[in-house]
């Protein structure tokens, strides 16, 4: 089956004047069907997290964390960036192929573990996709 793009939302993100540390911000959200092995779709969803603030220190820890439906079901550690770097990765789920469109709710939260002294996470730290 070819790859499907089902959504895309825009995030909003603090502007890197209004932050003295980092911000990460999830900037993007993007699901596609995989493949389809006896009834069952495996979605791909590729999430790209942004620094719009200033470099972080290199003992930050961080994470985003992903909810389906409102249950949490994993972490992806994400490393410290500089100024306008990104960082990706990759999440999988599958669902039924009888499952309507946009039944599946996705929540991406982005969380400062320790010393994020001067981190600034505004309104783009959590990212909603519905597939």
């Amino acid at each position: 089956m070819d790859p499907m793009i089902l959504s895309l939302l825009v995030a909003s993100a603090p502007t890197p004047s209004s932050c003295r540390g980092g911000a990460p911000v999830i900037a993007s959200a993007v699901s596609r069907v995989g493949k389809n092995d006896g009834g069952v779709n495996t979605y791909v969803v590729h999430v790209v997290v942004v620094n719009h603030g200033g470099t972080q220190k290199s003992n930050v820890l961080q994470s985003v964390a992903v909810y389906q439906n409102g249950d949490k079901v994993n972490e992806k550690g994400i490393p410290p960036l500089r100024a306008g770097a990104s960082y990706a990765f990759d999440q999988t789920l599958q669902r039924s192929d009888e499952s309507h469109s946009d039944a599946t709710s996705l929540r991406f939260q982005v969380h400062a573990v320790a010393n994020a002294t001067g981190a600034c996470y505004g309104g783009g730290a959590a990212y909603r996709l519905s597939v």
